[in-house]
């Protein structure tokens, strides 16, 4: 496996852990402005965290890349 994937596959793992621990949160009562304050990102990042939650884990940008054909 190249080194390009495990860096993906790392990343998406690393993606799916911190929108869990947003769902949590959240789910703890946690509002997404303390999200947002707790991971150091904006409001706005925190409700795209937590709403990618609810929909299940994205593709990772290399198979979206491979998926998209020609350009």
């Amino acid at each position: 496996e190249s080194v390009s994937a495990l860096l993906d596959r790392l990343g998406d793992a690393g993606s799916a852990l911190r929108r869990a621990e947003a769902q949590q949160l959240f789910a703890e009562g946690f509002t997404r402005t303390r999200i947002a304050t707790t991971f150091g990102v904006s409001r706005q990042r925190a409700t795209t965290l937590l709403s990618r939650g609810h929909a299940g884990t994205q593709p990772s940008r290399h198979c979206a890349n491979r998926s998209a054909g020609p350009l």
